[in-house]
């Protein structure tokens, strides 16, 4: 994986987090894998408050988890051009100590036509020291390298077109649109914590986001992504007034929905049966027995 992907999936991960402010540079370090089948990858921003972000994968595109740990304080985190570190607790998920070596100047980054400003500078190495994580399955993980990129300075940088397609630095967006295809979707709350399932005819998708809690000198957000890939997962039926969840991957059981309003391109209502999920890590997930909202199950 490549860092510019590391960052992406960085900044796909913080788009549910609390965001840093004011950012002085940021450095991003993996993929690397550890004992019990997990990548480990993290994120960490020199801000006027600093932030490290980790990201524990496990399984494959089609079966995977995804564990995503948030600190934001207790960690101190400094860049300066191709020289880094992050050192700190990490609460009861373990504690960090590591430093750039080896930093090398990018050479040929550009911006992409339509855009002004500077690009930011950034350098390629290793973190090396010490990272001390509490993997979901509850064994510790010693970490003592990965490969590692920083990113720093650089001007406003601003982009004249809109054209979704066109990559590199700059503004611009991932070509994806939201698509018209069946989906449901379902949303609960439970002791501070907060469950959404999707499930469309290709994929059932399960996220448990928690309250920031304060652990050991430190502050920390987590999220846990669990997703199975599959055919005919969904199966609307009767124009949206019903449909069936098949389950996948580590969802087990079934679903069956009814709207509550009849027919129509969405509607809502309740999901019934035996579907449930099992996290690493976590109990049982039991995701059926809530209002759900079904879009375009008329189609």
């Amino acid at each position: 994986m490549k860092f510019r992907t590391i960052l992406a999936v960085a900044a796909a991960a913080t788009a549910v987090l609390p965001a840093a402010a004011g950012a002085a540079g940021s450095v991003s370090g993996g993929p690397v894998k550890v004992a019990g089948g997990y990548t480990v990858m993290l994120h960490a921003t020199d801000a006027k408050k600093d932030q490290l972000l980790i990201m524990i994968d496990r399984g494959t595109a089609s079966r995977n988890q995804s564990d995503t740990l948030m600190f934001t304080t207790g960690v101190r985190v400094t860049v300066r051009g191709g020289s880094a570190s992050i050192k700190g607790s990490l609460g009861s998920h373990g504690r960090v100590d590591l430093r750039m070596q080896n930093a090398r100047k990018d050479s040929g980054r550009k911006l992409r036509e339509g855009c002004t400003g500077t690009p930011k500078a950034t350098y390629s190495g290793r973190l090396v020291g010490t990272l001390r994580l509490r993997l979901p399955n509850g064994k510790t993980a010693t970490i003592r390298s990965l490969p590692a990129s920083t990113s720093s300075g650089g001007g406003d940088v601003k982009c004249h077109d809109t054209d979704p397609r066109k990559g590199g630095d700059g503004e611009g967006g991932d070509g994806e649109g939201q698509d018209d295809q069946p989906r449901l979707l379902l949303s609960s709350q439970s002791d501070g914590t907060t469950f959404t399932f999707v499930a469309t005819k290709g994929e059932l998708t399960l996220t448990r986001s928690a309250a920031p809690q304060k652990q050991r000198g430190t502050t920390v957000t987590a999220m846990t992504t669990v997703r199975a890939s599959g055919s005919n997962l969904l199966q609307p039926a009767d124009g949206g007034a019903t449909a069936g969840v098949k389950s996948a991957g580590a969802f087990t059981g079934n679903g069956a929905y009814r709207s509550s309003v009849g027919p129509g391109p969405m509607t809502t209502g309740p999901l019934v049966g035996s579907l449930r999920v099992k996290l690493q890590g976590a109990p049982l997930v039991t995701i059926a027995g809530e209002n759900a909202m079904l879009m375009n199950g008329d189609k």
